[in-house]
């Protein structure tokens, strides 16, 4: 040869070299003509060299370099990870999951389970929800089931609703309440009995749905959560089933019977004011040959020459001899 050549990168070439010596593990050199191992730069935290490197290598998630001049990656402890490129350490697996050797992201406990502490290295300690409570993926702690649900059984990562015909009014339940009480219903996921509306009843406890409610009939009403209809009382009536309240019987109309379903015209010789149950006759010396009146004002005066005993519907003259 009738000239050197330049030493490559990766190396070094000393005063007479045939070959060039590769950089030491653990350094590296991206330039040319170096003549010492002292011209290769060691390779920085977070990454690892071999030998004749010409550009660290970053760690790859899971690994770290927490020094300088290191030749290859340590893999993070079990119950740690790095899920970043080129890392010096490792941070600690947080509550919720579980973090085997190398772990590049912490892996969260399945539904089912849960785990309040960190630095878990395995499913195992990811702990079963109790019957009760559920436990969603990456939980930290149990959650009691809401009301109107329930878990019979450990481990569950979600909470069954009551069926139809059941409830639970209290969190936490591992089972259901029987619609036990009449008058109301419990429909699906049900936390409290709902009563019967106003205008139906129900004898019958267990019930799924309104449906299960039933009108009160004619002449009858039922107040909210009745589990029997009730007669109207007496001036009043219900002409229509599905009734709430009875309504009082108009001025000028009376009933005296219970669970009636109309009123009835006011007689002759007396009133009826609203919600009258009989007639209140007309006042001695007054008298009315009409139907329907409404109050006493419509009892007309008793002539003169005549006479009006209570109740009279027409005037009697006076006899012979009276006046």
């Amino acid at each position: 040869a009738t000239a050197c050549e330049v030493c490559g990168v990766g190396g070094y070439c000393e005063e007479g070299s045939v070959v060039a010596t590769r950089c030491a593990a653990g350094s590296y050199s991206n330039t040319t003509g170096n003549m010492a191992q002292s011209d290769c730069d060691a390779c920085p935290a977070g990454s690892a060299c071999s030998m004749g490197a010409t550009v660290p290598t970053p760690c790859p998630g899971g690994n770290v370099a927490p020094d300088p001049g290191m030749d290859e990656c340590i893999a993070c402890v079990a119950g740690t990870f790095q899920g970043i490129k080129g890392s010096t350490a490792c941070e600690t697996c947080t509550a919720g999951g579980y973090c085997p050797q190398g772990a590049s992201a912490v892996t969260l406990c399945p539904a089912g389970r849960y785990s309040g502490a960190a630095g878990l290295s395995a499913l195992s300690g990811c702990a079963s929800c109790d019957a009760g409570t559920y436990c969603s993926i990456g939980s930290t702690a149990e959650t009691a089931c809401s009301t109107g649900t329930y878990n019979a059984q450990v481990g569950q990562g979600s909470c069954t609703k009551c069926s139809a015909g059941t409830y639970q009014p209290t969190g936490g339940a591992t089972d259901c309440l029987h619609c036990g009480t009449a008058g109301g219903y419990c429909g699906e996921g049900a936390s409290a009995v709902t009563l019967c509306p106003a205008g139906r009843y129900s004898s019958v406890a267990g019930l799924s749905s309104l449906a299960g409610c039933s009108s009160c009939p004619v002449g009858t009403y039922c107040r909210t959560g009745s589990t029997s209809a009730a007669l109207c009382s007496t001036g009043t009536y219900a002409d229509q089933q599905g009734q709430g309240a009875c309504s009082a019987c108009d001025a000028g109309r009376f009933q005296t019977g219970t669970g009636s379903s109309e009123c009835v015209e006011c007689r002759a010789g007396g009133y009826c004011p609203e919600g009258a149950s009989a007639v209140t006759l007309c006042a001695k010396g007054t008298y009315s040959s009409s139907v329907g009146l409404s109050a006493a004002s419509g009892c007309a005066s008793c002539p003169l020459g005549s006479q009006c005993a209570i109740g009279s519907t027409a005037p009697t003259l006076c006899g012979t001899g009276t006046f």
